[in-house]
Formats: C-alpha cells, sequence, structure tokens
C-alpha cells in the first residue's frame, strides 16, 4: 500500500508540474518573441522614416551610413527597398536578398502587414524578418526591413527552460524524500490497527492500540477501535463467566437429584423402574451438558502452551486408552503414519484426540474401523481421524462444529453435541484449524492441522 500510494502521489506531483511549467514555459518564448519584434519593429519604422526624403530625393548615403552603424553595433541586417522591389540601400552592402525577405518586401509593398510570431522556439533557426513601409503622404514608395538572428533569443528561452526542469527536478526529489516519512506518518495508525487486530482474532482480546501521531481522523478511528475491543471483550467475559457459572450452579443439584432418585427406587414396583432408569438417563444427560458447557468455556479462555510435543507419541497413547472401549463394540482402531512434532499443549491435543477417536468409535458399524493417521505437510502437523461410520453431507460437516448441533439421524446417540465444538476451539487456541471432510458414501474424515515443531522419524 504504501509503494501504490508513493507513486501515485509521485505521478500526481509530476503531472501538476508539467501543468504549470509547459504553459509557463510557452509563454516564457511568447513573451521573449514579442519584446525582441516589438524592439525590432521600432528600429525598422525608424529606418522607414529615414528612407522616405532617401527615395523621394535620391540621396541614399545618409540612409546606408546609417544602417552601417546599425549593423555594426548590433550585428542586424537592415535594407531600404524601393517600390519595385530593388534594394537601393543596405549593410551589409552585399546584403543577399533570400526568398524568406523578399516575400516579406513583397507582402508590405502589396499593402499587407507582416504578422509576428506566437513564439520562437529554441529548436527554429530561421531569423527574425520585420518590415516596415516607407509612405510619401499616401503613396507607397518602398519598404524597410531588419533582418535578426534570434540565436540569442533561443538560448535565453532554452536557459529558462532549463531552470524550470531543474526546479521540477529538485521538487519530485524533495518530495521522493519527503513523501515516506509522509507516508509513515499517515499508515502508522493503520499498521498498528492491523496489528491489534491481529492479536485480538488470535485470541489476545485485551490487546489496544496505543497511538500519539498520525492524522486526527485516524487517532480518532483508533479510539473508536478501542471502545469497540473493550466492550468486545466484556461481552466474551460475560459469557464465559455466565457459561461457567450456570455449569457450576446446575451440576450440584443435579447430582442431589440423582441421588435421591435412586434412593427413590428402593420404594418403587418393578413396574416403575424402568421410568425411573430413564429419568436417571435425562439426570445423566444434562449433567454431561453441564461438563461440556464448562469445558467450553475452559477451552475458549485456555493459553496454548508454544511448546514442541511428538504427536506421534500422544496419538499412540489415545489410541491405546481407546483399545478397550473400540473392542466392547466390535470395532477396530489403530494408528498409521510417522512421527512428527507440532507446536501444542499436549493436554489440550489430548482432549482433542479423545473427543474425535470417541465420536469416530460412536459411529461406527460393528466390524467397522477408525484409523488415527499422522502425516508431515509442511508448515503443518496433520493429524486424520477416519472412520467408515454412516458419514454426513458436506452441509452437516460445516455445521457439525457448532455447539449442540446434531445430525437428523443421531439425536438418540449417547453425547452432548459439544465434543467437535470444543475440539476446533482449542485447536484454533494453538493456531491451527480442525475440519470434517465427508469420505463419500460413508465415513468421515475428522482432519487437525497444528503448526509443525521439531521434524520426527518414521513412527513404527
Amino acid at each position: 500500500m504504501r509503494r501504490r500510494l508513493h507513486l501515485i502521489f509521485q505521478t500526481l506531483l509530476a503531472v501538476s508540474l508539467c501543468m504549470l511549467a509547459i504553459p509557463l514555459g510557452i509563454a516564457t518564448a511568447g513573451e521573449a518573441t514579442r519584446e525582441l519584434y516589438i524592439d525590432r519593429l521600432a528600429d525598422t519604422a525608424r529606418f522607414a522614416e529615414l528612407g522616405e526624403p532617401a527615395l523621394r530625393t535620391s540621396r541614399l548615403r545618409g540612409v546606408a551610413d546609417e544602417m552601417t552603424r546599425y549593423n555594426e553595433l548590433f550585428g542586424i541586417q537592415a535594407a531600404l527597398l524601393n517600390r519595385y522591389g530593388e534594394v537601393v540601400a543596405s549593410a551589409p552592402l552585399a546584403l543577399r536578398m533570400t526568398p524568406a525577405m523578399r516575400a516579406s518586401a513583397e507582402l508590405v509593398i502589396s499593402g499587407g502587414q507582416l504578422t509576428p510570431e506566437s513564439a520562437i522556439w529554441p529548436w527554429q533557426s530561421r531569423p527574425l524578418i520585420v518590415g516596415a513601409p516607407v509612405v510619401a503622404g499616401d503613396e507607397l514608395i518602398g519598404v524597410a526591413l531588419t533582418v535578426s538572428s534570434t540565436e540569442h533569443l533561443r538560448g535565453r528561452v532554452f536557459l529558462v527552460w532549463i531552470s524550470f526542469l531543474l526546479v521540477c527536478l529538485v521538487a519530485l526529489l524533495a518530495s521522493n524524500a519527503a513523501v515516506p516519512w509522509l507516508m509513515r506518518w499517515v499508515l502508522r495508525p493503520v499498521r498498528d490497527l492491523d496489528k491489534v487486530a491481529r492479536s485480538i482474532a488470535d485470541g489476545n482480546l485485551s490487546s489496544r492500540v496505543t497511538l500519539t501521531t498520525g492524522p486526527s481522523e485516524l487517532r480518532g478511528l483508533t479510539a473508536s477501535f478501542n471502545a469497540m475491543s473493550e466492550k468486545v471483550e466484556k461481552m466474551v467475559e460475560n459469557r464465559r463467566n455466565f457459561v461457567s457459572h450456570a455449569s457450576h450452579q446446575i451440576r450440584t443439584p443435579l447430582t442431589v437429584l440423582r441421588l435421591q432418585l435412586e434412593n427413590v427406587g428402593d420404594h418403587l414396583p418393578e413396574s416403575g423402574k424402568a421410568e425411573l432408569q430413564s429419568a436417571i438417563d435425562e439426570v445423566d444427560r444434562l449433567t454431561r451438558i453441564c461438563h461440556a458447557l464448562l469445558r467450553f468455556a475452559q477451552a475458549e479462555i485456555e493459553d496454548p502452551a508454544d511448546t514442541s510435543v511428538d504427536v506421534s507419541e500422544l496419538a499412540a497413547e489415545a489410541v491405546l486408552r481407546w483399545g478397550r472401549v473400540a473392542e466392547k463394540v466390535d470395532v477396530g482402531l489403530s494408528l498409521s503414519g510417522v512421527g512428527v512434532s507440532a507446536r501444542v499443549n499436549p493436554d489440550l491435543l489430548n482432549q482433542v484426540l479423545d473427543a474425535l477417536i470417541d465420536n469416530a468409535i460412536k459411529f461406527s458399524p460393528p466390524s467397522g474401523r477408525v484409523v488415527v493417521e499422522i502425516r508431515a505437510r509442511p508448515p503443518w502437523a496433520v493429524i486424520n481421524v477416519v472412520d467408515n461410520g454412516c458419514g454426513m453431507s458436506r452441509e452437516d460437516a460445516r455445521n457439525a462444529l457448532e455447539p449442540f448441533w446434531r445430525g437428523a439421524g443421531t439425536q438418540n446417540v449417547h453425547g452432548s453435541g459439544m465434543g467437535l465444538a470444543i475440539a476446533a476451539t482449542l485447536i484454533a487456541h494453538s493456531g491451527g484449524r480442525l475440519t470434517l471432510i465427508p469420505g463419500g458414501e460413508r465415513g468421515l474424515t475428522a482432519r487437525v492441522l497444528l503448526p509443525i515443531g521439531v521434524a520426527g522419524q518414521p513412527y513404527v
């Protein structure tokens, strides 16, 4: 962004300088041309006044001497022509009439008027020709011409243009040195906002922007952002406290209620035992939901330890823990892959593995199979928990990570609907992510991506 702003600013400045310098350069050339023309026109008119009595009396020596002195002083050619276009006096004496001079003389003799050029440019080398009619009474009897070199004028205009160019270059260089500082001053609040926003996104809700410099509009935005962050932090903290306190407060009455129901069982006939057991099961389900809510609240505030752990070793322990559970329901459970390390809290990863393996076993059919695969795919350490159960659609796979979500065909399956949501939250706090990948007609893959640590050896 800073480079783009720098380029835009420099481009706008360059265009602005060109829009100022080009018209100014054109005006400078035009003004210098007009000054030169007016000066030569006055000299030419003077020769026309001197030429009027000379042409009437044919005494041309005085005019020729005046033109010679003029030529010696200023290096400007001058000529006096009669009505027939013949040179009768000139300086230098052997003046050679060029086609341009003859055309100018003929124009004046025919009653026309030489129009001055709007500007003489540095690349033009033709001389400036000025003519004035010689009039006796109402009769035109000749024409006076002056032919001036424009070299001095062109050199002066060129120097002025060079000075304009140097001024523009200096301005561009100065702005090129000043713009980075200006961009840093303008964009520093944006960078600070971005840094704090990333920190909040990573779970550090107490991050705030501390800013004392920058445009007033961005400082105002910073204050609004901090106020919003404080409100969000309070809302999240209040929600966490509510979930945690509610879970704690509900667990005790549920425990008491379960004990009371068990005590009532001793006084009920056999016909009522089934209904009693159903009520106890519902109390147990509510207890599990309270425990899940408490774990979910703790997961959101748990800070992951930045340590490197052997994922393969933890996965092997999890497979061993759940091996007997899998055997009871006739589900095969195995581990495959390579040894790989990841930056994650080991207790946190154990919770995630327990939740994923529990789900995979729960939804696998008899004689089914659950495989825990470990892969290294830099920059991630990959854990896949693959089952061949009933599977789910892609839409359900996205919704399954939400708290309390239950599939259409799993309403009566044992569980609280919080396991995957808790696992996803724990993984996100470790800088990774959990996704569910449908396996087609059957099966599901729960994929965990964690920041890779030190590369391991093949797992045996």
